[in-house]
């Protein structure tokens, strides 16, 4: 799974919660989980490529994708 634009990797589901970093385009994330905020849902990853790899947040669904990457 990859990051399909810049995206904020947040403390809690919600935009509301504490940015940890912004992870780059075509970021390399492993999502360990899934849940729902509102109506919008949130992954919990940890990062598995860039300058952030090892730290673990919460990423929007919108904003992952999985097969190909389009750089």
């Amino acid at each position: 799974m990859h990051t399909t634009d810049a995206v904020h990797l947040r403390s809690g589901r919600g935009a509301h919660h504490r940015s940890r970093g912004v992870l780059p385009r075509s970021t390399d994330v492993y999502a360990e989980c899934w849940g729902l905020q509102g109506d919008a849902w949130w992954a919990y990853v940890r990062v598995m490529s860039g300058g952030y790899k090892g730290r673990t947040g919460w990423v929007s669904g919108d904003y992952l994708a999985t097969g190909y990457r389009h750089w």
